[in-house]
């Protein structure tokens, strides 16, 4: 199930980040067809649980609204609480958040 939600988070992403729609057929592809998704699926089971949040974090992060923004926060810890390797979201996750509401914000 996680593998198949960061295949559609991932899509969802470089549908929200890019306009060509070449752009996100090629992240589903990449995504679908990654060798450690398919072969590591039964040993690395967190991984693909971290995966898929922290994915959806970051499309959450790209949001206009409070509510999207604190969701990407909550879906952040919860990808935290379920591997410690995903602390190293925290420095993307933080550099999204001081773009978009800083003076000279990225619309």
């Amino acid at each position: 199930m996680a593998g198949a939600a960061s295949v559609a988070f991932a899509g969802l992403l470089a549908r929200r980040l890019f306009s060509s729609s070449a752009a996100w057929v090629f992240a589903l592809v990449l995504v679908s067809l990654d060798g450690f998704a398919i072969a590591y699926s039964r040993v690395a089971l967190l991984d693909s649980m971290l995966t898929s949040l922290l994915l959806l974090s970051l499309l959450l992060s790209l949001g206009q609204s409070t509510v999207s923004l604190v969701g990407a926060i909550v879906v952040g810890g919860l990808a935290m609480g379920i591997k410690f390797t995903g602390v190293c979201y925290l420095g993307p996750l933080g550099c999204a958040l001081l773009l978009r509401s800083g003076p000279g914000r990225v619309r």
